[in-house]
């Protein structure tokens, strides 16, 4: 059997750049912080995008290729993506192979994916059937079997008037199709998914639901997962509960709680912190873990840095490449992925007019003091204060009138639990945060 070089799904997964326009999850899950804003397939062979994927050489202390991915559009109704394997005794890249085509049909909805080995052959394929409203009714993914396919598993759906993903029945090829998985959603007034319920006997009650609840802007609030008890007959909590916070404009916390049983209590468990640039652009994500009892204060725990995403913009605004650092006595370079497009389209998004001034803090992380440097164009008033990760000031930094130029603002964290924190700036109208860590 030829060997596939069909790309790690996962790491299309994990940029978030891959986002068929079918898709067996039911988003009901809590978001993963470290996927960023997707194109959709036809926004990847649209623009034309190559994405270079590189690891950290910590002895050499340099980048280094890993592997290169290109998606193309052939013709309106097919695309591919290509693929190659950086090649470090030549120090180049070898010709690009097949590793995937598309085929679309005359409303440009994706009908076909077929995935190829190394003979540039089809070894697997997901076809998707349209029901008479527009939306997918039926996805099955089918493996070659001599000059013919046969079935592995499919796909069900139903869907909202909306457009919103109702319900699927998942089902395996086992020698015959047989029944796996189960799910229906419910949603409120407003069309928000407020309950997921899954089953794996579809006679029996659905055995696990995750029920969600919002605020006023529509942002989820809490994420709470439960499991159907036979005995009580009734559901009761389980698994993580996720709760998220909003402490200001471009800042969002989300901390995942696990259950400890002996203590019969939620403790919580890793905590992630996501902010935006000055022009509303998702920028950097800190993500923490439980580190213990925080000995400085009682009934509280301490959470330590575990990785970090950091993203760069083209100036067109599209994604210019997104870097995960790990945290091991200071941050660490891990892998990156540097994005290029062939081409844009009218319906591309732009950058939004950036800010007036900017904000930068050094050292991040720090064990106590850091520097805050507020650059203005022009004289006004600003505020700089500092926020942990709840959203509680515990810093003021500046208050009042700012010359053009650059301010520097000594601002000391000492005696505050290791963690992140946020340093906001106003200057007039206009904010800008930058997300700092504590470590001990």
């Amino acid at each position: 059997m030829h060997r596939s070089i069909r790309t790690p799904l996962f790491v299309l997964t994990l940029l978030g750049l891959f986002a068929p326009s079918v898709s067996a999850q039911s988003g009901c899950g809590a978001p993963d912080p470290f996927r960023i804003g997707s194109l959709t397939l036809e926004g990847l062979l649209d623009q034309g995008l190559t994405s270079t994927t590189q690891t950290w050489n910590d002895d050499a202390g340099e980048w280094r290729n890993v592997s290169r991915t290109t998606y193309q559009r052939e013709e309106p109704r097919s695309g591919t993506r290509l693929f190659a394997r950086w090649v470090p005794e030549t120090q180049s890249w070898p010709d690009y192979l097949l590793d995937a085509s598309f085929a679309f049909d005359a409303d440009r909805r994706l009908v076909e994916t077929r995935y190829m080995n190394t003979e540039g052959e089809a070894y697997q394929r997901d076809v998707v059937t349209y029901g008479s409203d527009g939306y997918p009714s039926l996805e099955a993914r089918e493996d070659r079997a001599g000059t013919g396919w046969v079935g592995n598993r499919r796909y069900f759906y139903d869907y909202t008037a909306d457009g919103q993903l109702a319900g699927y029945r998942f089902e395996r090829n086992q020698g015959g199709w047989t029944f796996s998985l189960e799910y229906e959603g419910a949603f409120d007034e407003e069309g928000r998914r407020v309950l997921c319920a899954f089953r794996s006997d579809p006679e029996g009650p659905f055995t696990r639901r995750v029920e969600t609840a919002y605020d006023d802007q529509d942002r989820p609030v809490i994420l709470v997962e439960r499991s159907w008890d036979a005995d009580a007959e009734t559901y009761v909590q389980v698994g993580d509960s996720v709760g998220f916070a909003y402490p200001e404009a471009g800042l969002a916390v989300q901390t995942a709680y696990a259950y400890v049983s002996f203590l019969d209590e939620w403790r919580p468990d890793r905590r992630s912190v996501s902010s935006d640039d000055e022009a509303g652009r998702l920028a950097e994500v800190l993500e923490e873990v439980d580190a213990g009892p925080d000995p400085d204060r009682p009934g509280e725990r301490r959470f330590a840095p575990t990785r970090r995403l950091r993203l760069r913009y083209h100036g067109d605004g599209r994604v210019a490449s997104y870097t995960l650092e790990r945290y091991d006595d200071g941050w660490q370079n891990d892998r990156r992925y540097l994005y290029e497009y062939a081409y844009g389209t009218a319906s591309e998004p732009t950058a939004p007019s950036a800010s007036s001034f900017a904000l930068a803090v050094s050292p991040n992380p720090s064990s106590g003091p850091i520097v805050a440097r507020l650059s203005a164009d022009a004289s006004a008033e600003a505020r700089v204060v500092v926020f942990d990760a709840l959203g509680r000031q515990v810093r003021v930094a500046h208050e009042g009138p700012v010359a053009a130029g650059e301010l520097a603002l000594p601002i000391d964290l000492s005696g505050l639990p290791a963690g992140v924190y946020v340093v906001r700036a106003t200057v007039g109208d206009a904010v800008v945060s930058r997300a700092v860590t504590v470590a001990r």
